[in-house]
């Protein structure tokens, strides 16, 4: 039987690429994270604010509060479909197949 050689240079060539991407993953989740921790803090300040400089009704308050902290709930799955409306409608201009 014929044993299988690797091409060492092939073999650093595919570590570099992976220990490249793997930084860039881990830097983009770094950034994420911060992020994420930023608007929920910018969400506390301004319900903070809400509460005690604004003078409307506390359900309206109450209102406001539930749709800002659920907002990275539920724009990510609109964020999705404009993509996919822009991707179909790009694709359908240029006569080329949709690929979701």
């Amino acid at each position: 039987m014929l044993k299988k050689r690797y091409n060492k240079d092939k073999e650093q060539l595919y570590d570099s690429k992976m220990n490249h991407q793997r930084k860039k993953r881990e830097f983009q989740e770094y950034i994420n994270y911060f992020l994420r921790w930023t608007f929920y803090i910018l969400a506390i300040l301004i319900t903070f604010f809400l509460f005690t400089k604004v003078r409307s009704n506390i359900w309206l308050k109450i209102t406001m509060t539930i749709l800002l902290f659920t907002y990275p709930f539920y724009i990510y799955p609109l964020q999705n479909q404009v993509i996919d409306l822009a991707r179909y409608i790009d694709a359908f201009i240029h006569g080329v197949p949709y690929k979701p």
